[in-house]
């Protein structure tokens, strides 16, 4: 026997039932559609992009470099003594002939007059034969004398001028070597510390007193490849070529000389160990800004410029060496694969791969995948 008190809720409000259901469905539906819409905005991702242009750009290459005088001597003794006297301040630019050292010329000068006086000595034994001989000649025209008389005298005047000679040989010793210690600046420049003080002894050839280099001009030397060889060989010859803007130097602080270089001289041969060769550039000088030794960038500029496309390095990825980029074609981002070449300046030349106008993704690439929508916020200028 059923229980007349169950109620079935179900049995009593169909009606109410369907429509709680209903209202319960489109609620699920429209919650739906509303995350539908948030994740296809979610979707665009945000990136700025370029246009590839094209540009007149004049390559260039960069070499470690290394400044040297192109007239350097080391100042040496030729003669043995003290040092008596020091005529320069260490450091000082000196003119061609200035007067640095003395050596103590005692020994010299008293040398120099003893030869002064064999050479007197031979002078007057060589007139004393002269006229001897001239005497001898008359009494033989007129056959007062025997003739080995004659002969006799002629053999002591030879002997007389050879004697002479050789007086006057050793007087010009004398005065070299008096000369020699005196030590005189070879040409115009800078000289460094001072090797030597007063009273210190030297010997000749050995003892190192100063060194003395040209200030201006100076040299530049750099060591390039070897494939490069040709090129520098034809700017060496071509009187043409305007070399001038071609060799520029960074000094230390990537400050820029400014003044420009030309080729001095190639090494006659390539190193084997390295495959380099040796050039080095003469360069205006006249504020001394370089001294020998100093350490620079040289910057060697190409001949001409070249028309070239030209991307920004950021825009490019590399993955197992292949580069690509991606391009905007409507709301989408395509992966390109390109081709490149040198660089320049943060800005990377493609060879193969895009064309002028075309527009790239160059900020928020990492984010983007080929076919992914994109939203490009705004469009940077090319240089």
């Amino acid at each position: 026997m059923k229980n007349p008190l169950k109620i079935n809720f179900f049995t009593i409000y169909p009606r109410y039932i369907n429509m709680a259901w209903a209202k319960f469905f489109c609620l699920v539906l429209l919650f739906s559609f509303s995350c539908g819409e948030k994740e296809e905005e979610q979707t665009y991702t945000e990136v700025t992009s370029t246009l590839v242009k094209e540009e007149q750009v004049r390559f260039s290459r960069t070499y470690p470099a290394a400044v040297v005088a192109l007239e350097e001597v080391d100042l040496r003794a030729d003669v043995v003594g003290y040092v008596t006297r020091i005529h320069i301040e260490e450091g000082q630019q000196v003119k061609k002939g200035t007067l640095m050292y003395t050596i103590d010329q005692t020994r010299y000068l008293a040398r120099k007059q003893q030869a002064e006086s064999a050479v007197a000595i031979a002078e007057a034994n060589y007139d004393r034969v002269s006229m001897d001989v001239n005497r001898y000649q008359k009494l033989k025209e007129e056959d007062a004398i025997a003739t080995q008389i004659l002969d006799n005298a002629l053999v002591d005047l030879r002997n007389a001028q050879e004697t002479l000679n050789s007086a006057k040989s050793d007087l010009e010793n004398a005065r070299i070597d008096l000369d020699y210690a005196s030590i005189r600046a070879p040409f115009d420049g800078t000289v460094g510390f001072s090797q030597v003080r007063i009273g210190t002894l030297v010997s000749p050839g050995e003892t190192l007193l100063n060194t003395i280099s040209k200030d201006d001009p100076i040299g530049v030397d750099f060591f390039p490849e070897e494939q490069h060889l040709w090129t520098f060989q034809e700017l060496f010859r071509n009187e043409n070529v305007e070399v001038d803007s071609i060799f520029q130097l960074l000094l230390p602080g990537n400050r820029a000389y400014p003044f420009t270089g030309k080729i001095e001289t190639l090494d006659r041969a390539v190193d084997r160990n390295t495959g380099t060769f040796q050039v080095r550039l003469r360069f205006p000088n006249p504020d001394n800004m370089l001294r020998p030794g100093l350490s620079s960038t040289l910057k060697v500029l190409d001949e001409k410029s070249e028309t070239v496309l030209l991307v920004p390095q950021a825009a490019v990825q590399e993955q197992m060496g292949e580069f690509y980029v991606y391009v905007v074609e409507g709301e989408e981002a395509k992966e390109v694969k390109i081709k490149p070449g040198k660089s320049k300046g943060g800005y990377l030349v493609v060879l193969e791969g895009l064309k002028e106008g075309q527009e790239i993704v160059v900020k928020g690439i990492q984010k983007v995948g080929s076919g992914d929508k994109i939203k490009v916020l705004n469009q940077e200028v090319s240089p």
